[in-house]
Parts: structure tokens; sequence; C-alpha cells
């Protein structure tokens, strides 16, 4: 896991290289943003989805090393490209606008995470379908919220072009959460 973070971090230095943008401009926690423009709600916002977005990436690597079933690693899988595109891209428009964002989830997400860790094969099944559903309905009222009411058009475009990927996220846990049989019913 700490070879898939270590490289997510180096993606994102690359991209940011690409940009012009000093190293230094992106931190593990999130900083107050300094001289931007965007409003402290639209902060917040960069501030809380790239710290989720780091989260999915972390419990999608955590799918994959540790579920049993070919459906969850693949979801897992899943998780991991959708997000890290989708954290790239908030990282190059957040640099844009002076704001930092973080490049790991927040205590929350990360004690959740551990807790996962530590769980049983049987039990971590259950439970990781369990969060990715809890998780991506989260998202989803997030974003929705975001793409009404965040007031740089940047921003609000992001948010409304990640939310169908984050309802692609839901309907899949869902699927896994009721099995193939069922799944295939809807």
């Amino acid at each position: 896991m700490k070879r898939e973070l270590i490289v997510t971090a180096l993606a994102t230095a690359a991209i940011l290289a690409t940009t012009g943008f000093p190293a230094h401009a992106v931190t593990g926690n999130a900083l107050p943003a300094v001289g931007t423009k965007l409003s402290s709600g639209d902060v917040s916002f960069v501030h809380e989805a790239s710290s989720s977005g780091q989260a999915e990436v972390e419990f999608g690597q955590l799918l994959t090393q540790k579920a049993q079933s070919q459906a969850l690693k693949d979801y897992g899988n899943r998780l991991i490209r959708d997000h890290t595109l989708a954290n790239e891209k908030l990282a190059r428009i957040a640099l844009e606008k002076g704001v930092t964002v973080a490049t790991e989830p927040n205590a929350k997400e990360r004690k959740e995470l551990d807790a996962l860790q530590s769980l049983s094969a049987t039990d971590f099944a259950e439970t990781a379908k369990e969060d990715a559903i809890r998780d991506h309905r989260e998202a989803i009222q997030m974003f929705q919220e975001a793409s009404q009411t965040l007031q740089d058009p940047d921003l609000r475009q992001f948010a409304k072009q990640t939310l169908p990927v984050l309802e692609e996220h839901l309907r899949l846990a869902q699927q896994l959460k009721v099995g193939p049989a069922q799944g295939a019913q809807h």
C-alpha cells in the first residue's frame, strides 16, 4: 500500500511540475488558502473533496490487497483509477486558484481505513461493501450541493462532471452488496 501512495504522490507532483506550480504547493494536509480569491465555502470544498478522494484511492488499494472476491478487487481498481483522475483534476484547478489540496485522508477517514485494515477477511468484505455505499452516498450529497452552490465556475463544473462517476460507484457498490444474481435484476 505504501508503494501505491508514493506512486500517487509522485504522479501528483509530476502534474504540478508540468503546470508550473511549486512542489511545496501541495501538502499532506491542506493548508488555509492564502492569496486566493475563492470563497471560504469553495476552499472548504477543495479540502474536503481532496481528502475524501485520497481516502477513496487508499480504500481501493485496500480492496485490491485484502478482498477475496474478484468482484471486490475489480471495484477497488475502479476506485483507484477514477479517484486518482478526479484528484489530479481537482489539484490542477485548486492550484490555479491558489489553494492547497490534501494528499492524504483526514483523521476521521484514516481511522476508518485503519479499522477496515484490521478486520478479518470475512468481516472485511461485508464492512467494505457497507462503507463503500455509505461513503459514496455522502460524497454524492456533497458534490450535488457543490455543483449548485460553489461560487467558482471551474470548481462547480468539476463537481458536476464528477457526480456521474460517484453515482456509478454507488451503483456498483450496491450491486456488490446484494450479490451478482440479485444485482443483475436492476
